[in-house]
């Protein structure tokens, strides 16, 4: 079974046929890896006609355009109408292509009445009946009989013409035309009189006079959708209007200029049911497609896609889809390929390929003094001369931090340092450009997946420096609309987070994309094969730039002779492999964000998907019920509203970076003030962390130091600066006036004694005191007659 065929219109007028048969060997969503185009059927010049008996017997259509053409069946395709030279304007001939025999046969109707000569009209056919609809013929009112005083109404010389929007249907089985009547509808209008409580508004509701429409059949609806085209008034507004003739003038056929507000270009959408015979309008909410002509629309089960198209001086090159179900247009902006530019790079394969990035290690910790003794003394932060790992190292005497660009830096140091003298005239040599107390790399990360490379780069004759260079190209900033106030030892400036970037939409360097897709175009034609559940498209009029927003002022037209394929199930990336791909929009799987679901989800994330189709998240947020935290969730479906509050943002790997002062997997807790002054632990609870003091510190974020036995208070206050005791003052106890001495001891516990005997005396009656009491102990015990 051939897939498709297509008739080719130009400039220069045709009547050839070509096949492409969409079951060729087919890769990734190419078409036709090793066959292509092939032409069934030649055609013959001004269609091979010849007179046989004074009349004109031709074996194929004549070369045409603007005619339309239908499968009628899996093997017959039918053409009526279009314009041709050979139909001196426009045609009313029917023709039936059989493809087995690749053989054209002229359909003779057994009818008397038929659409007529006309071109730009609709036509779709159910498998056995036709249904035509509008399109454009000679109008009537330039018959002679035909001037201002009948209202050019007179059909006598030329049937009914212009634009016109008539439906007609073509039965294969006899072979015969019907002109479908528009049925009336009727409705209750009760007046405001009794006489008039029962009346009825009847109305026949059917879409307007067009050309240029697109139409597209629904078998599940039984039935056919018609969409936009363009119209324009009879007679024309004046007789001196662009397109009247000198002969209109003559004849006294000025007219009134009708308003300036005429809707040439039309934009509504209408459903036939071929079983009812009723016309329904379809009344739209929402964003819809600009008004146009000369566009294609498909049906893919419950979409219809519309693409292009022409309207107020300007080609289209939008893609559209109708959801059936919802009632409503959606604009397709994103497709299968995107056109990264330069600024979008995949950082993770860079680095793969470049053995030379080496993953960051976070920062030694801080060393302190006497850090290997137990004693009870105050062990201070070393200073960074003294810490290794942190500038200023003297192994590493010039360090420059972690650049962008190692090259352009070191021109940067040249320029500076030829350049640059002191106040006195002397030379400023080189020198580090980072603070004291700055990481040096490789332990320099200040989140994971950060990714670097040394470079050695000469900056003179004698001299190379040693520079480490980024191989990561975005920075994360979780302060991004908002400050802090800097109070704490935390930052009041934004706050930069180097990561790596995905080469994935919606990245910064990737945000603008460009997709690969059809440039601007009209009068195309297009068949969506169901069985690969794709649309192809082929050739049109466009400008000779390929911009859709160039007016043909500036650019010319030229035909075109491409072909695109849209496979709706086909997504960026795949939705590389977490999600599911409906209709060309990802449904990310749960764990996964962004347009191809590249992107990893963060704690606290939660993502819905809006009417668009598009996924809309809220990163790192958490809730709060009874002072317990929750996750969030979603409090309005319409509008997309989260609950809770976001303190961060997600790094697109898994990660959040938090804004200070919060911290945590999902930044919903409050860090330690001054980071405990380095004096302590942080103890990260919910919702405010907690410094656990080493010994000897204490305060709210360790920034004091405690006094042995907190000075054996009240005999002495602590010195919380330096930790040492400043013992109470001791008074004379018989004269309180006078200051006798102070507290004792490293914890203010010794009281001195007040006074004191002559120490050689003291000894003396101590001694005789101590004998004395050993001869009465002796005596009392051991009698003088045990012995």
């Amino acid at each position: 079974m051939l897939s498709l065929i297509i008739i080719f219109i130009a400039a220069v007028h045709y009547n050839d046929v070509w096949v492409l048969d969409t079951d060729c060997v087919i890769y990734a969503d190419l078409v036709c890896a090793n066959d292509g185009w092939r032409i069934l059927h030649p055609g013959k010049t001004f269609g091979g006609c010849n007179k046989e008996n004074g009349e004109l017997v031709c074996e194929t259509p004549s070369e045409r355009y603007g005619h339309g053409a239908v499968m009628l069946n899996e093997t017959t395709m039918a053409v009526y109408g279009g314009y041709s030279n050979e139909c001196h304007d426009y045609c009313d001939d029917f023709w039936l292509f059989d493809i087995p025999s690749v053989q054209w046969s002229k359909v003779e109707s057994l009818s008397t009445i038929s659409p007529g000569n006309r071109w730009e009209f609709s036509m779709v056919s159910d498998g056995s009946s036709i249904y035509l609809f509008g399109g454009h013929r000679l109008w009537h009112g330039f018959s002679d009989d035909n001037n201002v005083e009948n209202r050019w109404e007179s059909d006598n010389e030329l049937p009914k013409g212009g634009y016109l929007n008539d439906l007609w249907t073509f039965s294969s089985s006899n072979s015969t035309w019907h002109k479908v009547e528009g049925k009336t509808t009727c409705v209750d209008n009760p007046g405001l009189t009794w006489e008039s409580r029962n009346d009825k508004h009847c109305e026949i509701y059917w879409p307007s006079a067009r050309s240029g429409h697109a139409v597209v059949y629904d078998e599940k609806r039984g039935g056919m959708w018609l969409h936009g085209g363009y119209s324009t008034y009879y007679p024309y507004p004046t007789s001196k209007s662009a397109g009247s003739s000198f002969g209109n003038r003559e004849l006294g056929r000025e007219v009134t200029a009708l308003t300036p507000t005429w809707q040439f270009y039309l934009d509504d959408l209408w459903f036939y049911d071929f079983k009812s015979g009723y016309w329904t309008r379809k009344k739209t909410f929402g964003r819809k497609p600009q008004q146009r002509t000369d566009h294609i629309i498909s049906l893919s089960d419950e979409i219809i896609v519309l693409h292009g198209g022409f309207g107020d001086n300007e080609h289209f090159n939008d893609t559209w889809y109708y959801l059936v179900d919802e009632n409503r247009w959606l604009e397709k902006k994103e497709f299968v390929h995107a056109l990264y530019p330069d600024t979008c790079t995949d950082d993770m394969a860079a680095v793969q390929d470049d053995p030379s990035c080496v993953e960051l290690e976070f920062p030694n910790d801080l060393r302190r003094s006497n850090e290997t003794t137990l004693a009870l003394k105050y062990q201070d932060i070393l200073p960074f001369s003294e810490q290794k790992g942190y500038t200023p190292d003297p192994d590493y005497p010039l360090y420059f931090g972690i650049v962008n660009d190692a090259e352009e830096f070191v021109e940067e140091l040249r320029q500076k340092y030829q350049e640059e003298y002191d106040d006195k005239g002397h030379r400023i040599w080189l020198e580090s450009s980072v603070p004291d107390g700055t990481p040096i790399a490789p332990k320099a990360a200040s989140a994971p997946r950060q990714y670097a490379r040394q470079k050695v780069v000469k900056y003179n004759e004698t001299t190379n420096l040693e520079v480490w260079e980024w191989c990561i190209s975005v920075k994360g900033e979780p302060t991004r609309d908002r400050k802090d106030d800097g109070k704490f030892g935390r930052s009041n400036t934004s706050i930069f987070i180097p990561q790596p970037r995905r080469q994935s939409p919606g990245w910064d360097g990737c945000r603008e994309l460009e997709w690969k897709y059809p440039p601007s175009r009209a009068d195309h034609a297009s068949v969506f094969v169901a069985k690969h559940d794709m649309l192809v498209t082929h050739g049109g009029i466009s400008y000779t730039s390929p911009a859709h927003d160039t007016y043909p002022s500036l650019n010319q037209a030229r035909v075109l002779s491409d072909m695109w394929v849209l496979n709706m199930h086909n997504c960026a990336h795949n939705c590389s492999n977490h999600g599911v791909c409906t209709n060309g929009f990802c449904e990310c799987d749960p764990g996964y964000y962004g347009m191809d679901c590249s992107n990893i989800t963060c704690p606290g994330s939660v993502c819905e998907y809006d009417a668009n189709r598009n996924q809309q998240c809220t990163h790192c947020c958490y809730d709060t019920i009874d002072e317990r935290k929750v996750p969030c969730n979603l409090i309005d479906d319409e509008l997309v509203l989260f609950s809770g509050k976001t303190e961060g943002i997600c790094d697109g790997f898994g990660t959040c970076q938090c804004a200070e002062p919060y911290i945590g997997e999902d930044c919903s807790i409050l860090d330690c003030k001054h980071n405990c002054s380095f004096n302590g632990y942080c103890i990260v609870e919910f919702p405010q962390s907690k410094c656990m003091c080493k010994d000897g510190y204490t305060g709210e974020y360790c920034q004091h130091k405690e006094c042995l036995n907190n000075c054996s208070y009240p005999n002495g206050v602590c010195d919380l600066d330096t930790g040492f005791c400043d013992c109470a003052t001791l008074y004379n106890p018989y004269d309180r006036t006078k200051v006798w001495d102070k507290w004792q001891g490293l914890d203010c516990s010794y009281l001195p004694a007040f006074s004191s005997a002559s120490r050689v005396v003291g000894s003396f009656v101590a001694l005789g005191i101590l004998i004395f009491g050993l001869l009465l102990y002796f005596s009392y015990h051991y009698p003088l007659d045990m012995y």
